[in-house]
C-alpha cells in the first residue's frame, strides 16, 4: 500500500504533466501561426529589394527570388521540426533556435536597414518559442522518470501490486526447507545414527555330529520287496475260483 507522502506526490506529478501537456499544445498551436506568418512573408520578399537603390536590373529579381527561397525554406522547418518540438523531442526545439538565430544575424549584417528589421520579428519570435518549448520538454523528460509516470493514479498503483496466492507462498516454502534440509549440508546437524546390535556367533558343531549327519545323508534308501512271480499269480487265482465254485456246488446240493 502506497503511504500519503506518496499518494501527494502522485498526484502533484499528475498536475503537472496535465500542465506540461497544455504547455506543449499551446507550442503547436503557435508553431502553425509562426509557420504560416513566414509563409506569407513570401509575398512580401519583393518589396525590400525594389527599394534598395543599390540593387538595380536583374539583381532585383533574383534578391526577390532568394529572400522568397529563404522564408518558404524556414516555414517548411518550422512547421516539420516545430510539430516534434511540440511531441516533447528537445533536439528539434535545439535547431530551430540554431536556424531562427542564423537567419536573424545573417539578415541583419547583409541589410541591416530600419524596414528590414521588421522581417526579423518571425526569428526573434521562434528563439523565445523554442527555447520556451525545450525547458518544458527537460521538465516533461525529468517527470517521466518519476514512479508511476505517465498515469500517477494510485488506483493503477495498488492493483499493479503483486501478491502472490497462498499455494504459492507455500510451495516457495517447502521448496527453502527442502534446500535448508539438505543431506551434506555441513551447518544442517544431521540426525545421529542408531548403532545395530551384534548378533553372537553360533557355536561351531562337533566333528562327529557332522560325521553322522554325513552318513545318514550318504545311505541309500530302504528297497521294497521284489514283486511276485506272475505264475504263482495265476496259480493262486485259478486256486481261487476254483475254491469258489466248489461253494456254490455245495451250495445248491443242499
Amino acid at each position: 500500500m502506497m503511504t500519503e507522502t506518496q499518494k501527494e506526490q502522485h498526484e502533484q506529478n499528475r498536475l503537472k504533466k496535465l500542465q506540461l501537456e497544455r504547455q506543449f499544445q499551446a507550442a503547436w498551436i503557435a508553431t502553425i501561426v509562426l509557420g504560416a506568418f513566414l509563409f506569407f512573408l513570401i509575398l512580401f520578399c519583393g518589396v525590400q529589394p525594389a527599394k534598395d537603390p543599390d540593387v538595380t536590373g536583374a539583381a532585383k529579381f533574383y534578391h526577390s527570388i532568394a529572400h522568397g527561397a529563404g522564408f518558404l525554406l524556414l516555414s517548411v522547418a518550422t512547421f516539420v521540426l516545430g510539430f516534434f518540438a511540440a511531441s516533447k523531442r528537445p533536439m528539434p526545439a535545439l535547431v530551430l533556435i540554431g536556424i531562427f538565430l542564423v537567419h536573424m544575424v545573417f539578415g541583419m549584417v547583409s541589410n541591416a536597414t530600419a524596414q528590414s528589421y521588421g522581417f526579423f520579428l518571425p526569428d526573434l519570435f521562434g528563439i523565445v518559442l523554442y527555447g520556451w518549448t525545450f525547458l518544458r520538454c527537460r521538465e516533461y523528460q525529468q517527470l517521466s522518470e518519476q514512479p508511476g509516470f505517465p498515469h500517477f493514479s494510485v488506483s493503477v498503483e495498488e492493483s499493479s501490486e503483486y501478491v502472490a496466492p497462498l499455494y504459492v507462498t507455500q510451495r516457495t516454502a517447502s521448496s527453502q526447507m527442502e534446500e535448508i534440509t539438505a543431506p551434506g549440508d555441513p551447518t544442517v546437524a544431521q540426525p545421529q545414527q542408531t548403532e545395530t546390535p551384534e548378533i553372537p556367533a553360533l557355536p561351531a558343531p562337533s566333528p562327529d555330529i557332522v560325521l553322522e549327519e554325513m552318513d545318514a545323508n550318504l545311505r541309500p534308501a530302504p528297497q521294497h520287496d521284489a514283486l511276485p512271480n506272475p505264475e504263482e499269480v495265476r496259480a493262486r487265482l485259478r486256486a481261487m475260483r476254483q475254491s469258489r465254485i466248489d461253494a456254490e456246488n455245495k451250495t445248491s446240493e443242499s
